[in-house]
Order: structure tokens, then C-alpha cells, then sequence
């Protein structure tokens, strides 16, 4: 879909080589431009992160890694089905990290992808680039391990059946798997907080946990599946769900076959749990109260605007619930270091990032609790 073979005879940089990000800047530049990535906001978030003075920022945030490192050699990259920009974000980290880079984009059929490696193309065949190739192959082909033979770092991106099928392929003795498999998320509220808010102020917040949410249909492992509320202000409770219903109605294309699955959904849970269920049946939001709360939350899964809630008396009452699996909270009306500490003070070995309302889908270079510019290169030892 874009580059050339002649990838495989290029060799490492270091971290935030010059020209790595003269090409990033130019992707960023040629995106931003471009009449049909215009009409995808995860595309523009992408072109936005990779401008020059963002990529500057984090140079020097990295400056320690760029005097004293080398990219590890070729990267291969095994993108998600379901997140259309994914693959790019995961190219753009390893490149910056100094790889050369084998990026196989997502299976689905997506506008996004097409457009990014279009751009990418142009660029690619224009500056005679040939650090990176972007390529779609059947999930059952050989490809993938005949390529895990010749690289030294897999990135992988997906379910946990997808990532131990690919981690269970030969590979150098030196290769690096860092793998990001199927993860869940949660959202903590301060239910007081909300009464200082005008209708107005709940509509914004509304809309950042529609953000948060329904722009992926809840499959995004930062896509928070249950909310936790803190506090006796039931009232604004149904106030905050009204206006994420409203916001839901005006912006959500839902599909027939989605709000079917979560009328399915609703009968399960009445059969399998101790639930209450909202007023009514609204294709557009279904909130489920749970009574009973389970021994852990991973099993708790929602799509295209179906939650799950419960009442805690502290911090520490949601925290002590959650598991490995466990990758984001996002929170309003709390101190994010009240939330980091009861993490810490469980020995919690999920949450790698509590992030406010309207963050959640914000990926960066430090993603799962990998710094993925520090990873993705060598360190040379000097003394």
C-alpha cells in the first residue's frame, strides 16, 4: 500500500534522526492538507500529533535516548482490526525510535487507511524514502512468520488469541515482542461535582465521554465499559446520563444490528446478574446498574453505548476490583493522584493511565506503561 521492497536494506538511526522527522512533519503537513482526511477527525489527530513542534517536544523529552541510542533494526508491526489509525501511531513510534519499519495495516477495509497510506506513498515515492513499507495481508498467511524471522522487534496489536499465535512464531534469539492485547477501561465520577455544572458545562461533559466512547462503538481498550460513582448526588446521575443520551442521539449513527445486540445484551444480564435497568429501552444508551458487583470487571463488556454502573464509598473500593487487564481510568471530579495512589497503595498491577474525561483515546509514546521510544531502541553503554 506504500513503500518498496528495498526496506529490508535499510539500517537503524538514532531516536529522532533528522530525517525521520523532516518525513513525519511533511506526513503531518500533506494530512492536514488533504480535502478527504479532513472528513475523519482520527485522522487529523494523527497528522496533528506528528507536526513538527510536537515531534521537537518529545526530542527533548528523550534527549538522553537520542545521544546514547540506536534503533533495534526492522520492526514488525501487526495493527488491530477494528481502530483504523492504529497502525500509524505505531509506525510513527518505532520510526521516531530509529527502526526501519513493516507495518501490516488493519484486515478491515477502512477510508482512514487509505488516505493515510496514500499520503504516505506520495511522500515515500517523492523523497525516495524507503525506511517503511504498509502492507495488507490475510491473517492466515505465512507472511507474518516469514517476517518475524528477519526482524528484530514485533509490535503487536490485538486480542490475546492474536498475540500469543504471533508471539508462538519463530523469531530471532534477540527479538522484542511488546504486545498489546484485549484490555478494558473504566470511568470514576464525583457525582457532587456535577451539581456545580450548568447545563451547558453537562452538555461538554457529555460530549467528552461520547469522545471517550461511541467514537470506536467501546472497542478502543481505553473505552471506559463501567462507570463507578462516588458520592450521594443520585440526581445528577440521571442528569449526566440524559445528557450523554441527547448527545448520543445527535451525533451516534446507530446501526440496526448494534442496538439489537444490546437489546440481547440487557436480557442476558437480567438472567446472569443482579441488575436495574433504566427507564425504557433506548437503542442509543443502555445503562445497567449493577447490584451485585462482580469479583472483577473484566467481564464486564459493553458496544456502541451500553454501560454498566454501581455506587463506592471511596477510591479504593473500585481499585482493589481491578486486574492485569485493566488499562485506563478516565475521572471526573476527582484528583487523578488520589486515584494513582490507591493504585499504588494496592499493588495493582493494571492502570497504566488515568486520564480525565474527553483523554482517553489520546495515544502517545508512553502507551501501557511502555515508554515506546526508550523500548523500541538500544541503549550503547559507554564507560
Amino acid at each position: 500500500m506504500a513503500g518498496e521492497p528495498h526496506v529490508l536494506n535499510a539500517r537503524p538511526v538514532r531516536p529522532f534522526d533528522s530525517e525521520v522527522v523532516e518525513f513525519l512533519a511533511e506526513l503531518s503537513k500533506e494530512l492536514l492538507a488533504d480535502v478527504q482526511a479532513k472528513a475523519f477527525p482520527d485522522v487529523i489527530s494523527f497528522a496533528f500529533w506528528c507536526r513538527r513542534s510536537n515531534l521537537v517536544s518529545l526530542e527533548k523529552r528523550h534527549s538522553e535516548a537520542c545521544e546514547h541510542s540506536l534503533g533495534r533494526g526492522r520492526s514488525l508491526h501487526i495493527a488491530p482490526a477494528n481502530v483504523p489509525v492504529n497502525f500509524a501511531f505505531s509506525f510513527a513510534f518505532s520510526h521516531l525510535a530509529g527502526n526501519v519499519d513493516i507495518v501490516r495495516v488493519p484486515s478491515r477495509e477502512f477510508p482512514q487507511v487509505d488516505i493515510i497510506c496514500r499520503v504516505l506513498s506520495n511522500i515515500m515515492k517523492e523523497k525516495e524514502y524507503t525506511r517503511a513499507a504498509f502492507l495488507r495481508w490475510p491473517s492466515d498467511s505465512s507472511t507474518t512468520e516469514k517476517l518475524s524471522q528477519i526482524v528484530d522487534s514485533r509490535i503487536i496489536w490485538g486480542g490475546n488469541k492474536t498475540v500469543g499465535l504471533i508471539r508462538s512464531m519463530a523469531s530471532k534469539p534477540r527479538c522484542l515482542d511488546i504486545a498489546f492485547p484485549d484490555r478494558y477501561s473504566l470511568a470514576i465520577i464525583h457525582d457532587e461535582s456535577l451539581c456545580n455544572l450548568s447545563d451547558k458545562e453537562m452538555a461538554a461533559l457529555a460530549k467528552a465521554f461520547y469522545n471517550d466512547t461511541y467514537l470506536m462503538d467501546q472497542n478502543a481498550c481505553s473505552s471506559p465499559q463501567v462507570i463507578a460513582w462516588l458520592g450521594h448526588a443520585r440526581n445528577q446521575r440521571k442528569r449526566f446520563w440524559n445528557a450523554v443520551c441527547e448527545e448520543a442521539h445527535a451525533s451516534y449513527d446507530l446501526q440496526g444490528a448494534i442496538s439489537i445486540d444490546k437489546y440481547v445484551h440487557c436480557f442476558e444480564d437480567a438472567i446472569e446478574r443482579e441488575v436495574t435497568f433504566s427507564d425504557g429501552f433506548d437503542g442509543f444508551l443502555s445503562v445497567v446498574s449493577l447490584n451485585e458487583v462482580p469479583s472483577s470487571l473484566n467481564e464486564l463488556r459493553g458496544v456502541g453505548g451500553y454501560f454498566y454502573d454501581f455506587s463506592i464509598d471511596s477510591v479504593v473500593d473500585v481499585v482493589h476490583l481491578l486486574d492485569q487487564s485493566c488499562q485506563t481510568i478516565t475521572y471526573f471530579g476527582l484528583d487523578p493522584n488520589e486515584i494513582r495512589d490507591a493504585v499504588f497503595s494496592q499493588g495493582i498491577l493494571g492502570v497504566d493511565r488515568i486520564v480525565p474525561f474527553g483523554k482517553a483515546m489520546d495515544i502517545g509514546v508512553v502507551w501501557d506503561g511502555f515508554d515506546l521510544i526508550e523500548a523500541l531502541s538500544r541503549r550503547v553503554e559507554i564507560r
